[in-house]
């Protein structure tokens, strides 16, 4: 998980962008409500896949265009004995981290990523989220269909402002 006290800084500034060596084309945040999402776009996929790597330790693989890491994690204490308490950590300005490459900046690929996003959005939020009952919807498809447009909409708007898209 990207410390919680640097996240505000650009990527390639932040001691965990040093350390790997990352170099980015471009960097956004998507800001829904009060949290982030952390957009970094790296120059091709080889390099959107070494920069992964390092970061999080996880290999994306071949055929990757992007990837989305929840910025949260489960703790699990079992110092007293016969008891597990849980709980989740979460970076306090961001719900997730972003990751495309400039080679493939596809609606396709823009959409499943932002439904991955949305996703750590919505399981950052829990019984938070505002959209999770709407009256006539009959399911929660809302808890996850609002975030998913908000996302998506300012992710293709923040490709634009940094021009990479037209």
């Amino acid at each position: 998980m990207i410390p919680v006290r640097h996240t505000n800084r650009p990527f390639p500034l932040h001691p965990l962008g040093r350390t790997a060596g990352i170099k980015t084309v471009k960097e956004f945040d998507i800001k829904v409500k009060a949290l982030r999402c952390k957009v970094l776009v790296f120059r091709d996929a080889v390099e959107l896949r070494r920069s992964w790597r390092k970061l999080f330790g996880d290999d994306l693989g071949a055929g990757f265009d992007g990837a989305v890491q929840d910025l949260s994690t489960l703790v699990e204490n079992f110092a007293i004995p016969g008891k597990v308490v849980r709980r989740r950590e979460v970076d306090r300005n961001f719900f997730a981290f972003m990751a495309l490459h400039a080679g493939n900046l596809g609606l396709d690929v823009l959409a499943h990523e932002a439904t991955h996003a949305a996703l750590a959005y919505v399981r950052r939020l829990g019984t938070r989220n505002v959209w999770r009952e709407q009256p006539g919807c009959g399911s929660n498809e809302e808890a996850l269909a609002y975030p998913v447009g908000i996302i998506t909409y300012r992710l293709v708007e923040g490709l634009r402002r940094a021009g990479l898209l037209p």
